[in-house]
């Protein structure tokens, strides 16, 4: 995913905190961010 995304300026990756050592051994960083969930239009 990296390699096909290299010419993008950001990528921003949500996931649990148990995967995080995953990801950070392919050189994503932790940060911080907020989200929403409207649940209501899934469908």
């Amino acid at each position: 995913m990296l390699e096909q995304l290299k010419h993008v300026y950001a990528i921003d990756l949500v996931c649990d905190p148990d995967v995080r050592p995953f990801y950070a051994k392919t050189g994503l960083i932790p940060y911080h961010s907020m989200i929403a969930r409207r649940r209501e239009n899934i469908v």
